[in-house]
């Protein structure tokens, strides 16, 4: 069985299953893995029923079988051989079990000492199948359906009534009398309802049935029909789907009637009203016809009594599958649900989902029997239901926790799901299974939570304190240790003899390394003698030997002696060194650590610090951060601790540096010599400098040469913040880099040299913006121009670009200078707009573009005119050359 869901679902299965193997068809096979049968059986299973405590299987060979529910191995047969049934029920005590067949054969059995006799006692588990008939009737008809009186056999042997309806539609009731038996005809064989399909029997003494018309509820009691439960409109054949009727006798005491017909559920309830004189007619049954009531309208029983039966549509709904069964389960529904696979040919694997009379879904199981799916229709799958009758015949009835549905243990429903091949039982979660859920989730705050309520409501026995103790144990028994371990801090709390005992326990079973995590120290703090039992136990074992440690870490020096477990720690380190192996490196790193810590809880300090530092490991920073112990180490020391864990220990350099100079770390860092001592200075003055960049200015020199040996991307930054280094040595030091060519800007800057800047950013950094910005960042640019516009005029780019800022130059003068710049012959995009925004923004410029504009078009003019005045000449010495000619 498959639950919808995923690991993290916040609430237990609704349901927990089991097979009943020994029922199912092919019950000598345990192995669920053969391959599933195709072909017809007289082993298949055709019907299951179930009331009270005991649940009956029908098959197809004609055999009928029976068992209790808590007994599922000590089976009964009740009868042997026959033709296949084609009906079955009990009644409410499960005393007695009604069996029809095709011939029109309905017997009733009694069952009542079936279960007195031991199984094989001989013929019929010691009656004959005669001898246990209470009775029986003929049908002229093959029955399809019949339905057994609740109370059947509760005012003596074989008295009570049963109905049975055939496939000529025809329904007969046969009851008891003073002078014996009657059988009388609730609905004529004409077939003008078609075949009856389905009946089922309320405690109210009202029966259901099914035919194509819809569902008809019939008052037996009074001899008068109450309603007609129409089918919807579009619904698919009558006979294309079983209907599945059960009238909900465990929480609403028979006045309820669950339909599933299809893809259809219907809640129909009925309640008795007082019916006026005036209204009062002859009582009429179903025979001979009449109106039926409007499926979702009261109707009234027309008798000569003063109450009768009103029954309403309380909830209908649509649904995605096929109703295979269905049954009440609290205040929910529960229903068997078939659906086609996505070629819409072959069926899938029956589900069994738990919705609301609103149809929202709480849950859905998918349920894996050893049928073929695909081979098996709807009509194949059934639902039954069981559930223990409490003294008085009443139910047991559910409790709601959140989401859940509880009933007392041994009183909640089972419902029996079964096929040709298969009988499952899904028992109900109960309060028990959801405390074992959540304990193995370790979600021990609803675990005390629903301890509390089970207890409250009388679901589990004992106190919630008994109620922890046993889960725990269970989970002690199972070899959970780890899962048991976690739950005694959660359940055990502030009991310190439990906390005591339990820790004896697990000393026992040498698992006190799975509890270790989770002995308090405070709220409770146990004796002394316990926590040092502990440690002794622990510290017994090489693999345990962590678990020491993290005792001796994690608990307070106050809760055991210190000085009690150096000297045999110290044993151990001593007999570790004759001992050669992995393991006995591990552990003697691990003990040596844990001496330090007892050493430090003993108030001796150099020795924990000498012991850290000689295991080598990164976590001595963290114990000298903790314990404040720099002003101990050794600076020889140092290097060690920084190649430890670097970032760590600059950051606990940096944080100690009133009581750690820098100089003195710096000096010691260099001195080790090689490439690994300078990045770790570099690293160590990086982090002083971000800290505070006034300090140790006298080495902000080795600082600039450190950034251009390992991260020469955060030289500008330094150059910006610092004032200790010299700026001539630097700037000379980047003169030839071409990858810090800003940063040699940046020093030429501050040394005054800005022409110089200025030509590198034009030249090696190509960075026109960048001139121009540094020209317009001081007083007196001039100058700076003139190396800009000299530099810029061979270029094109540079050329477009200075036009486009020679608008906001000090002085007309400098605009003028940079358009006599340009260069003849250069090609420069929109040089006419560029021009005219020059002019807009320098008068001087203006006045000098016309001026040159009207010179040039006055030398043109000049010329044309010359042009034409030779022109002239020539042309009139050629005619004076050709008349004298002729």
């Amino acid at each position: 069985m498959q639950t919808a869901g995923t690991d993290d679902d916040v609430s237990p299965p609704p349901f927990v299953y089991r097979r009943l193997c020994a029922f199912a068809s092919g019950e000598n096979s345990e192995d669920s893995s053969n391959p599933p049968s195709t072909s017809a059986s007289l082993d298949d299973v055709v019907l299951c029923v179930a009331s009270n405590d005991v649940f009956v299987i029908a098959y197809a060979s004609g055999s009928v079988k029976t068992a209790r529910i808590a007994q599922t191995r000590e089976i009964r047969e009740i009868r042997r051989r026959g033709v296949r049934p084609s009906a079955a029920a009990l009644d409410a005590r499960g005393r007695h079990v009604l069996i029809a067949d095709a011939r029109g054969e309905v017997c009733v059995y009694d069952i009542e000492d079936v279960f007195d006799a031991p199984p094989g006692a001989g013929e019929l588990e010691g009656r004959s199948e005669v001898d246990r008939e209470v009775a029986r009737t003929i049908s002229d008809a093959a029955v399809t359906c019949a339905a057994l009186a609740r109370d059947y056999g509760t005012r003596g042997r074989g008295r009570g009534g049963f109905a049975f309806g055939d496939e000529r539609g025809g329904v007969f009731l046969r009851v008891s009398t003073l002078l014996g038996h009657k059988t009388v005809t609730v609905s004529e064989p004409d077939g003008s309802d078609g075949v009856a399909r389905a009946m089922a029997w309320s405690s109210r003494n009202v029966l259901a049935w099914a035919c194509n018309s819809g569902v008809k509820l019939y008052d037996v009691g009074r001899d008068a029909r109450v309603a007609i439960v129409e089918r919807p409109r579009g619904s698919p054949l009558a006979g294309s789907y079983a209907p599945r009727l059960t009238w909900n006798e465990q929480s609403d005491n028979g006045k309820t009637l669950f339909i599933g017909w299809a893809d259809c559920v219907k809640v129909v309830k009925i309640r008795s009203e007082e019916t006026s004189s005036s209204t009062i007619t002859r009582p009429e049954s179903f025979v001979g016809g009449g109106a039926t009531s409007d499926a979702d309208t009261a109707s009234t029983s027309e008798m000569t009594g003063t109450r009768s039966y009103v029954a309403r549509v309380t909830s209908m709904f649509q649904t995605e599958y096929y109703v295979a069964g269905i049954q009440p389960f609290g205040d929910a529904l529960a229903i068997l649900a078939w659906s086609t696979q996505g070629d819409h040919k072959t069926g899938a694997a029956p589900e069994l989902h738990v919705v609301s009379y609103d149809n929202i879904p709480l849950s859905i199981d998918v349920i894996a029997t050893r049928d073929d799916a695909t081979k098996l229709g709807c009509n194949a799958y059934g639902l039954a239901c069981a559930q223990l009758m409490v003294e008085g015949g009443s139910f047991d009835r559910c409790k709601r926790v959140g989401e859940q549905r509880w009933w007392k243990p041994g009183l909640g429903p089972l419902f029996m799901v079964y096929s040709p091949l298969d009988v499952i039982v899904a028992a109900a979660t109960g309060a028990r299974e959801t405390i074992d859920w959540l304990a193995a989730r370790e979600d021990h705050v609803k675990l005390l939570d629903t301890c509390e309520l089970a207890s409250q409501f009388g679901h589990i026995n004992g106190s919630l304190q008994d109620i922890g103790y046993s889960v725990i144990q269970r989970n002690f028994d199972a070899g959970e240790y780890g899962q048991a371990a976690s739950m005694c801090s959660k359940l055990l709390r502030k009991d310190v003899s439990a906390w005591e005992s339990w820790i004896e326990k697990f000393m026992l079973a040498h698992q006190l390394s799975e509890l270790q995590s989770y002995i308090p120290t405070e709220e409770p703090t146990l004796s002394s003698n316990v926590y040092e039992s502990v440690l002794n136990a622990l510290l017994a074992e090489a693999e345990h030997h962590s678990r020491f440690l993290a005792a001796v870490k994690l608990w307070p020096a106050r809760v055991y002696s210190s000085r009690l477990f150096i000297p045999l720690v110290q044993g151990k380190l001593a007999a570790l060194k004759t001992t050669q192996g992995p393991v006995a490196s591990i552990s003697s790193v691990v003990l040596k650590e844990a001496l330090a810590e007892l050493y430090l809880n003993d108030g001796q300090r150099e020795r924990a610090l000498s012991l850290f530092l000689d295991i080598g490991r990164p976590t001595v920073l963290n114990f000298i951060t903790r314990h404040n112990l720099l002003s101990f180490v050794d600076r020889s020391k140092l290097s060690l601790l920084a190649q430890l864990d670097t970032p760590a220990a600059m950051s606990l350099f940096v944080q100690q540096r009133e009581s750690l100079p820098p100089k003195v770390v710096i000096a010691e860092l260099l001195g080790q010599g090689g490439l690994s001592a300078r990045e770790l200075t570099y690293a160590y003055m990086t982090a002083l400098f971000d800290e505070d960049p006034t300090c140790f200015e006298e080495h902000h020199d080795t600082l600039f040469d450190l950034h251009l040996e390992f991260d020469p991307s955060a030289l500008m930054k330094f150059l910006k913040k610092s004032a200790g280094y010299d700026v001539s040595r630097a700037c000379a030091s980047l003169c030839g880099n071409d990858t810090l060519v800003f940063e040699r800007v940046f020093l030429l800057g501050k040394l005054g040299s800005h022409e110089e800047a200025v030509r590198t950013l034009l030249v090696d950094a190509k960075d026109l913006s960048g001139a121009i910005k540094l020209a317009g960042e001081l007083d007196n640019p001039v100058d700076l121009w003139n190396v800009i516009i000299k530099v810029s005029a061979g270029s094109v780019d540079f050329t477009a670009a200075l036009l486009s800022h020679a608008k906001n130059l000090a002085g007309d003068p400098n605009a003028i200078a940079v358009v006599n710049a340009v260069q003849e012959g250069i090609a420069i995009a929109e040089l006419k707009s560029r021009l005219i925004d020059l002019m807009d923004e320098n008068t001087a410029l203006a006045r000098s573009l016309r001026s040159a504009h009207a010179c040039e078009s006055e030398r043109a003019r000049d010329s044309c005119q010359r042009r034409d005045r030779i022109g002239a000449r020539a042309l009139r010495r050629h005619q004076i050359h050709v008349s004298r000619r002729r």
